[in-house]
């Protein structure tokens, strides 16, 4: 972890994207996994992750989120309400609100993202200095569930002063790959996973593939 000395000084921020207005799977942030809820169990495994300054989930500000704010202030996670439908602002402003340099992002109904995508993604961008943006997304060496994405503050405010398509305010980071204005690079998996392996959780079957993962974990 030689590289880690230049980067302290580099505000690098988790925003974790979540919700509980779900119309496949109410909720399910909140379902349990080894008795705690979803996120927490999420949060739980990157927590300790390398050159990261802060983590904080990013939700909706509505009263339907109003039970996920307590569930994650009681455990002592830093919460930022946004828009609901324009989630590239919410992330805009809450990035800009814990003076970040540069994003990670990451969705709340995958359990089981690895601490160690995480820190080798920072470690790769950082590497590549050049890019805008860079993910695990961009290919499908990662499955679904492993998905991770990092990007720049200033390259938000860039993309902030264009003409947004609804895709980019909804799904945040459409821009980065898809307008000339910007570069960006794949980060490939050395792993050889299951092609259909899926780590998420939307549907009810993928909740129980999940616990019945977690259980040999133990």
């Amino acid at each position: 972890w030689w590289w880690l000395d230049k980067y302290l000084v580099m505000n690098t921020t988790i925003i974790i994207q979540a919700r509980l207005g779900s119309s496949r799977l109410p909720s399910k942030v909140l379902l349990p996994i080894n008795g705690k809820p979803s996120i927490i169990y999420q949060y739980e495994r990157i927590k300790n992750c390398k050159a990261i300054s802060n983590i904080v989930v990013a939700i909706p500000d509505n009263d339907q989120n109003n039970k996920l704010e307590q569930t994650l202030k009681s455990n002592k996670i830093k919460v930022y309400r946004g828009s609901e439908n324009n989630v590239f602002e919410r992330f805009l402003k809450c990035a800009e609100f814990f003076n970040a340099d540069q994003i990670i992002r990451i969705n709340g109904d995958c359990p089981l993202v690895s601490r160690t995508t995480i820190e080798s993604l920072i470690d790769f961008f950082n590497k590549n200095p050049g890019y805008d943006y860079s993910s695990t997304t961009l290919d499908d060496s990662f499955p679904i569930g492993e998905h991770v994405e990092i990007f720049k503050l200033c390259s938000m405010k860039k993309a902030s002063e264009l003409r947004l398509k609804p895709t980019d305010c909804e799904h945040v980071t459409p821009i980065f790959y898809n307008n000339s204005s910007f570069k960006f690079i794949s980060y490939k998996s050395n792993n050889l996973y299951p092609k259909k392996l899926r780590l998420c959780i939307d549907y009810p079957e993928d909740y129980e593939f999940i616990l019945d993962l977690v259980s040999h974990f133990k």
